[in-house]
């Protein structure tokens, strides 16, 4: 997800885009906030996929489904934009 969200990102600082976001800075703010939870969430799983996470499998798969809950929420409202 990190190309597309990167992809986002240069799109949206766009200084002409940028200029038009920033009329809305609460909207602007969690637009940001949702690109780096999604980023931070593929960098737990990454940590995770490592074998660096946890040691109990029930622990990994909690902790992994929680993040991906997280992740998904964020995409959705930032499809949403709201």
């Amino acid at each position: 997800m990190y190309k597309q969200t990167q992809r986002i990102r240069d799109i949206i600082n766009n200084p002409r885009i940028q200029y038009t976001l920033l009329k809305n800075q609460g909207l602007w703010w969690q637009l940001c906030s949702n690109l780096d939870v999604i980023d931070d969430s593929d960098l737990a799983i990454a940590v995770y996929s490592d074998g660096k996470f946890g040691s109990s499998d029930g622990a990994k798969y909690l902790a992994v489904y929680e993040v991906e809950k997280v992740k998904v929420k964020a995409a959705l409202t930032l499809l949403a934009g709201r």
